[in-house]
This record gives structure tokens, sequence and C-alpha cells, in this order.
């Protein structure tokens, strides 16, 4: 990717272009950022637990919630849109600022995967097949009112739930927690200690209490220094995965739930549809999907009383609007991204050529 001359009047700078095409990181996404998974596929599937992004000049560590991290390539392709990559695989993201708010700067991301990306994140919202973030950073005028410091994520938990020390049970101090996967766990062997995987549920340390983390350690005819609610596999990882797009489980070898019944309570959950009230900016219109202005509630509740706009071809720029207003449907932040000056012109039939002219 790079930035090539151009005769459309549409263009930029070559300063300006080479800042935000390439191997490099927007510069409004540098930082650290925190956040959850708020839809994986269809609405109300999402995975648990807090993980951080951390932006470089031109790299992303995405530090998880069993506390692994993995480092991707940066590439900025369009306003609005990068690309991370890793082992030859990209995956394209969209994303916007949803709210400004008093101590942090809300942004929501959105991709189809190795696929292609939302054209935006209420796109992919109300779609049954993207995933959807929400990430948090603190803004540059908080002051120590927020602070989101990686290197010390564990402390702050620490700090929580008053975590103690018991042995290799210490938070952060089981080697198997690095695993994020059930078959790279159940294969794997740290040091002489064997690794389980908590499947349907999160580990629970003697001493510590509820974890973030579903791949523990143990040593043959020792008791595990932890609990796994429901099911905990050292030989595979068989059970039932949900389809989201059918709502029907079946059975997998890489299974989310480790029986048929726990994974239909989740799969056969009816999504909830509604309407944005413009005149109370509450989602408390029922509808059905497909109805015209009629998305997922979880998204409807995200974007109704956000600010919405409508762009101005003339200046290229957006003017703020009401949703009482029909025509008022498209999010401040979507319109930032597309909306672009149009110039007009008319055909010289003399000579040929376009000259430009007014609307009018």
């Amino acid at each position: 990717m790079k930035c090539e001359h151009t005769n459309s009047t549409s263009g930029t700078d070559k300063n300006t272009c080479d800042q935000s095409c390439g191997h490099i990181t927007p510069a409004n996404l540098l930082g650290t950022w925190r956040g959850l998974n708020v839809k994986n596929g269809m609405p109300g599937i999402f995975d648990m637990g807090e993980f951080d992004m951390v932006f470089g000049n031109n790299n992303l560590t995405v530090i998880y919630p069993n506390r692994t991290q993995v480092i991707y390539d940066v590439y900025t392709t369009n306003p609005g849109k990068f690309i991370i990559s890793k082992d030859g695989k990209n995956v394209t993201v969209v994303y916007s600022t949803l709210k400004n708010l008093k101590h942090t700067i809300a942004l929501g991301l959105s991709t189809y995967g190795t696929v292609d990306s939302p054209e935006s994140f209420r796109q992919g919202m109300n779609s049954d097949k993207a995933d959807n973030a929400v990430m948090w950073k603190c803004n540059a005028w908080g002051g120590d009112k927020c602070k989101f410091d990686v290197l010390n994520m564990d402390t702050e938990l620490v700090g929580k739930r008053n975590l103690k020390a018991v042995g290799k049970a210490q938070f952060g101090n089981d080697d198997c927690n690095k695993f994020a996967d059930c078959h790279a766990c159940i294969t794997a062997d740290e040091g002489g200690i064997k690794c389980g995987w908590c499947l349907g549920d999160t580990l629970d340390y003697k001493g510590i209490g509820k974890t973030s983390y579903k791949c523990g350690g143990f040593q043959a005819g020792k008791p595990y220094n932890f609990t796994c609610g429901i099911d905990f596999r050292t030989v595979d990882c068989k059970g039932y995965r949900c389809d989201v797009s059918a709502s029907k489980c079946s059975i997998s070898d890489d299974g989310q739930f480790p029986t048929l019944p726990s994974c239909n309570i989740v799969c056969s959950q009816p999504i909830k549809y509604a309407k944005c009230n413009p005149m109370n900016k509450k989602c408390d219109i029922k509808c059905n999907k497909g109805d015209p202005g009629c998305y997922n509630r979880d998204f409807c509740d995200t974007t109704c009383d956000a600010p919405h706009s409508k762009c101005n071809s003339i200046t290229g720029k957006c003017d703020d609007c009401d949703i009482k207003d029909p025509n008022c449907n498209q999010l401040k932040t979507d319109c930032e991204q597309s909306c672009k000056h149009l110039s007009f012109s008319k055909c010289d039939k003399t000579t040929g050529k376009c000259l430009s002219c007014s609307k009018d």
C-alpha cells in the first residue's frame, strides 16, 4: 500500500496521504485501550472478560482475558479502517468513535474476520456474522482519574479480589494459564506439570477465587489447586458448539459447552429486536427482524441516544440533526467517515471538456 498521484479533486496532498496509508497505525488509535467483546457473530453471543489493545506506530498488541498476548502488524487503508496481519492472514477492521465521555473515549470496532469488514460499526452490530468490540481509552485531559496500565492489570485485579499466594496457584504464576485454546492446553507439558481445560467455565483457585483462566496446571497424584465448576478436560475437547446462524447445537471436537442441554440454553436464546423511539430516545418500540429501522436490542440501545448527523454534500461536512427527522438516520461518527464534498461540472460542447459549476 502506497500513495499514488491522481488527477481527482477528491485526493489529498502527498504528506497527508503518507501519514495515513501503508504500514502505519491511524494516529487516533495510538495508545492503550481496554474493553469488551460485545458480539461474536449472532447478537447475544460474546466472549467474557476484559482485554487490552495497545497500538504502537505500526503494530498492535492484544492482551486477551486469559492474559495471553498476540502481536499484529497494522496497515492503514481508508479513513475508519485498518488491517491487522499475522502469519500471512489479514483481518480488516472498521472503527468509529461512539462517544466522548468525561474521562474516556469510547471506540467501536467491527470485523468479518479474514473475509472483509462491515461498512460501519452499526452494520456490524446489526449483522449475524460480525465480531464487535467496544474499547475505552483515557482522555488526555483525564488526569489521574483514568489510567489503563497494561503492566499493572494483574495488580489491579489483585487489589479487587484480595488475592493470596498459594504456591504455583499464585495468580498469574500457573504456567498453563498462557494457553488460549483447549487442544493446545491438554497437549502441553510445562516442566512436569500437566495442563487441563475448564470446558464451559473458568478456573476458581483455592485462596484466590474466580479468575478468567480456562487452562490450569496439575501434577499426577496431587490434588488440583483449583476447581472447574462444570467439566475439567485432560484428554479431549469434545463437546457441543452453537451454530449461531441456525440457533442449533451440534457435537464438535472443539466444544464450547460440555453437554447438549448447556449449549441449548445459550444457543436457543431468542434475539430481541427493537426500534428507537425518537421522542424519548429509548428502544421501547417492539418490531420484527427485517422491519425498517428494526435492530437487535443491544445495537439499538448503543446508538439510539448517540449523536446523529446528515452529510452536506456542498460543504463536505456533517450537519447535526435530530432523529425525529426521518432523514436523520446516520450516526455522527459514521457520517464523518463517509461524508465528502461533491464537485459539479457541466459539459462544454464547444471544447468537449467539463467545466466546474455550482449545483444551482
